[in-house]
Order: structure tokens, then C-alpha cells, then sequence
């Protein structure tokens, strides 16, 4: 039983050095987006709410016009596929509206993006 001793503890650290080089490489690797936005109009006005509840994002939009069910699961799927990053999602917005019919034309200033309660 001696002799195995050193080897478990040797395997263990050989494991435990794999692990975690492994964590920090995962770690290092950009979030290609999360898959948990959901967006809905704001009953009686032009406004677009979308939020992440896993995550703790906001986003409020201000448009032009209510946009449609198929333009909310748009916009939530481009959220998806977006990183938590206050400027990606304030460019994956921005395109979102130009691609509907008729685009909506909005700016930087038009959207609010909330991440953990800090928002811009």
C-alpha cells in the first residue's frame, strides 16, 4: 500500500495542475453569448425592454414604432449570440432595428444597457 501512496498524490497534483489549466483556458475564451434574453414591447409606448435574467442585464430601447413578435425574437436572438459587453450590445441593437422592415433608425443614445445593476 506504501508503494501506491506516492503515485495517488502524484496523480492527484498531475490532475489537479491538468484542471486547472484547463479552467484558465476556458476561462481565457470569449463568451459567444448566453441564450437568455427575452424582449417585449412596454405596453402603450415605443419602448423595447430585454433582459437577461441569468445573467442580471437590462436593455431599454426607445424606437420609433412597437415592433412586431417576429422583430422581438430577432432581437432577443441577436442578444443570445451577443457578449455581456455594454458596446457589443449597443452595436448588436443598433443592427438588429436596421435590419427590420421598415428599419428603425436609433442611435447609441436611444439604448440603455443595465449589467448587474451599473448601468449606462
Amino acid at each position: 500500500m506504501k508503494k501506491f501512496a506516492p503515485l495517488a498524490v502524484l496523480f492527484g497534483l498531475l490532475t489537479a495542475l491538468l484542471l486547472g489549466g484547463t479552467a484558465s483556458a476556458l476561462a481565457a475564451t470569449p463568451d459567444s453569448g448566453h441564450g437568455s434574453f427575452t424582449c417585449n414591447n412596454v405596453a402603450g409606448v415605443t419602448v423595447v425592454q430585454c433582459s437577461d435574467v441569468l445573467d442580471n442585464v437590462k436593455v431599454t430601447i426607445n424606437g420609433n414604432r412597437v415592433l412586431t413578435n417576429n422583430e422581438l425574437n430577432i432581437l432577443s436572438g441577436d442578444l443570445n449570440n451577443t457578449q455581456l459587453d455594454v458596446q457589443d450590445i449597443d452595436v448588436t441593437v443598433i443592427n438588429a432595428y436596421k435590419s427590420f422592415n421598415p428599419p428603425i433608425n436609433i442611435t447609441v443614445q436611444d439604448i440603455n444597457v443595465c449589467i448587474a445593476s451599473v448601468c449606462s
